[in-house]
């Protein structure tokens, strides 16, 4: 098992707590970190209160349904660390690119991210996204904000 953070840093974890101890790091000096295991691989991404968690199979690529908290990233983190399955379910993940909720639903084969013939989103092309999203959804209020008030200054 390995465990990369966003630095290309890669270190053989040997405890969750080492595991969870990167996981705290996320939105201070890391951006991201994947914990993998052959083919199979678990990433987040984003800072407290809210995070990122996508992961990879042969089946495809998956993201959480929403943002989740630190706690609940680190559990997903220890079972997948401890090849507990319990991780696919605790939480419902979306595949990345199409698709409907699934927990590990067969699809077509992947390599960390990419599907045969077929780029799939990166975690932090997805993060980018919603960043992006988010900043549109508020500049637009805040514009509409400002025209209601310059209007009510000529009423």
């Amino acid at each position: 098992m390995e465990l990369e953070d966003s630095n290309g840093k890669i270190v053989v974890p040997q405890s969750p707590a080492e595991v969870d101890q990167m996981i705290d790091r996320l939105g201070r000096d890391l951006d991201h970190c994947i914990l993998s295991e052959g083919e199979l691989f678990i990433q987040a991404a984003g800072s407290a209160p809210g995070m990122i968690v996508q992961y990879g199979d042969p089946s495809g690529h998956y993201e959480a349904a929403q943002m989740l908290p630190p706690e609940t990233v680190k559990e997903l983190f220890a079972a997948f660390f401890q090849n507990d399955d319990s991780w696919r379910t605790r939480v419902g993940y979306t595949r990345i690119g199409g698709g409907s909720t699934s927990s590990g639903a067969p699809g077509s084969g992947a390599d960390r991210g990419r599907v045969a013939g077929q780029q799939e989103k990166s975690l932090k092309d997805s993060l980018l996204d919603s960043v992006k999203r988010e900043i549109g959804h508020n500049v637009s209020g805040m514009v509409r904000r400002g025209i209601r008030g310059a209007f009510r200054k000529f009423k």
